[in-house]
């Protein structure tokens, strides 16, 4: 679904499934596309991911927006909560 540059992109758990190799070539294919201006829609419970990729966060709990912000406030929020 990479091989187009779109203008917005959506990805569900991105890298989920692939060796190391794979998972390498997707984090350098997100990033150009980024840093190309394509915007980015990622779904994850990976903060590891989500501070990776991006630069703005939404926390969504139960159907509904429970924090949005600055991407390390909101993963460490959403840490926090899961510990």
């Amino acid at each position: 679904s990479t091989a187009l540059k779109p203008e917005i992109l959506i990805i569900d758990e991105i890298m989920g499934a692939g060796d190391a190799y794979f998972a390498a070539k997707s984090a350098e294919r997100m990033k150009n596309l980024t840093k190309d201006g394509t915007t980015l829609l990622l779904v994850s419970h990976s903060s590891v991911q989500v501070t990776q990729f991006c630069k703005q966060a939404i926390w969504m709990k139960e159907g509904q927006i429970n924090m949005q912000g600055d991407v390390l406030e909101v993963c460490k929020a959403y840490e926090i909560y899961m510990r």
